[in-house]
């Protein structure tokens, strides 16, 4: 509790300190960081989505290399070789 108070005091007195200008400077750069996270978030959350939904199932039923291989290397063999 007594941690509290002292760096509650501490932030009362930092913030004196700064002027009106540097104020309104830290608030400007605050309220740009979260315009800037509100734009960049649904980017993100489809990228997210897209993993999820796409990426992680493939590596599921791929996961076992015996999988991997009958589905894709052996095909693939296959077809170089020809008669």
């Amino acid at each position: 509790m007594l941690l509290k108070k002292q760096v509650k005091q501490q932030a009362i007195e930092v913030l004196k300190e700064f002027s009106q200008k540097e104020l309104d400077m830290y608030i400007e750069i605050c309220i740009d960081s979260v315009k800037n996270y509100l734009y960049y978030a649904p980017h993100w959350a489809a990228i997210i989505t897209l993993v999820s939904v796409i990426i992680i199932p493939l590596v599921a039923l791929f996961s076992s290399l015996d999988k991997l291989t009958r589905f894709f290397i052996e095909p693939i063999e296959l077809n170089f070789i020809k008669p």
